[in-house]
């Protein structure tokens, strides 16, 4: 029964989410990876890392806040997460290849957060000189 609930909510929640935040104009930042680079280090923005818990623990960014999608999506979560991500600058959002983090941008916006999901994911932010640990 379960996995037939995860399914309905693949096959129904995540389109979902994704007509909303074209809806209400959640697209990818414009912002370079230098920008949110020096934005993140001089604590002006948080960066958030939506991808599941095996792609964290492969590797992840320095000083990212590890909050997964799955975690996100779930209406339980909500206070829980609310303590770990700050409202008072901007979130940058990023995954392992732009998908997820436009749809907790959306999940993010919803809860008046100025949040900004990235395209690159978390390979393009190493390359683009954001330290990682693995």
């Amino acid at each position: 029964m379960n996995r037939f609930i995860r399914m309905l909510k693949a096959a129904v929640y995540e389109p979902l989410i994704w007509a909303i935040a074209r809806v209400v104009g959640v697209r990818h930042t414009r912002d370079s990876l230098a920008d949110v680079l020096a934005e993140t280090q001089a604590g002006r923005a948080v960066l958030l890392d939506v991808r599941e818990r095996s792609e964290w623990d492969r590797g992840h960014v320095l000083g990212a806040i590890f909050v997964p999608l799955s975690f996100l999506r779930e209406r339980q979560s909500v206070a829980v997460w609310k303590k770990q991500i700050p409202t008072d600058r901007p979130v940058y959002i990023h995954c392992g290849a732009g998908g997820r983090s436009l749809i907790a941008a959306s999940i993010l916006a919803a809860h008046l957060y100025d949040a900004r999901a990235l395209k690159p994911g978390f390979d393009a932010l190493v390359q683009a000189g954001f330290p990682a640990a693995s």
